[in-house]
């Protein structure tokens, strides 16, 4: 018969480890590290949080209302402050995709001319760099 100690190691009443109905410790992180699982919770929070708005509406209104009158000045400062980088990143990054062909293929032509100069020699840029 199992020991209190067993019970309580493995995380279950003394009943049940009495009838040998014990878990290894390990397979509530398995569960838990389970994509399926993570999704189901996942699903499960964004349910009881979409709950919690819409049952205590009126409470959320008003504290987003006294949120908003109280830092509205801070808000607009944070904005005016970061919108120009945000904006740079987003610029930069549709520049760097609208060209990604052109930039992946640069290395491979220099790749080439350089594989061109070592094949032919010193001349053998001459004419395809005039």
């Amino acid at each position: 018969s199992p020991y209190i100690g067993d019970a309580i190691w493995m995380r279950t009443s003394p009943a049940a480890a009495a009838r040998g109905d014990m878990r290894d410790p390990g397979d509530l992180a398995v569960d838990a590290t389970n994509p399926i699982f993570a999704i189901i919770t996942a699903i499960a929070l964004l349910a009881l949080a979409i709950y919690e708005i819409v049952t205590h509406w009126q409470k959320v209104k008003a504290w987003l209302k006294k949120f908003w009158d109280d830092n509205q000045k801070w808000i607009m400062l944070f904005l005016a402050v970061f919108m120009p980088g945000i904006f740079a990143i987003a610029l930069a990054a549709d520049l760097i995709i609208g060209h990604w062909k052109t930039i992946k293929n640069f290395p491979f032509a220099l790749w080439g001319l350089w594989r061109l100069a070592q094949a032919g020699g010193p001349g053998a840029l001459h004419g395809y760099c005039a």
